[in-house]
């Protein structure tokens, strides 16, 4: 029974040592694989705060869009109503038709004029 028990103990043994080399052999390669998990975990914990930073960039400028487009929408119809104020004004004391259509599209033009010199500064500068 000893001599079975030392000769399956001797199989074990030598089976070991293969596995053992075998290990030596993949050892470089699951070291390099750790560094580069532990990097890997690294890079992910300090994604988490860029990406918030982003994120409420994000926001920020979507914010501030909104409100730049808020405020032009408001000075357009302001000059719009103005515009056709001052129209209106000049148009009742002209009583002959031409001067009237001159006027009245001189006054177009000085709208759609200021209109787009709003527009254009309400464009951003880069």
């Amino acid at each position: 029974m000893q001599t079975s028990n030392l000769s399956l103990l001797r199989e074990q043994k030598s089976q070991l040592d293969a596995l053992t080399f075998e290990l030596k052999a993949f050892l470089p390669p699951i070291v390099a694989l750790d560094k580069q998990k532990a990097l890997l975990e690294e890079y992910e914990s300090h994604l988490l705060p860029w990406r918030t930073a982003v994120a409420s960039q994000y926001r920020q400028a979507w914010k501030k869009l909104a409100i730049r487009l808020l405020i032009v929408a408001f000075i357009v119809g302001l000059l719009f109503g103005m515009g056709e104020i001052s129209r209106r004004l000049a148009l009742g004391r002209i009583q002959d038709p031409n001067r009237r259509r001159v006027i009245s599209m001189v006054h177009r033009l000085l709208t759609l004029f200021a209109i787009a010199v709003v527009a254009c500064s309400a464009l951003p500068q880069t």
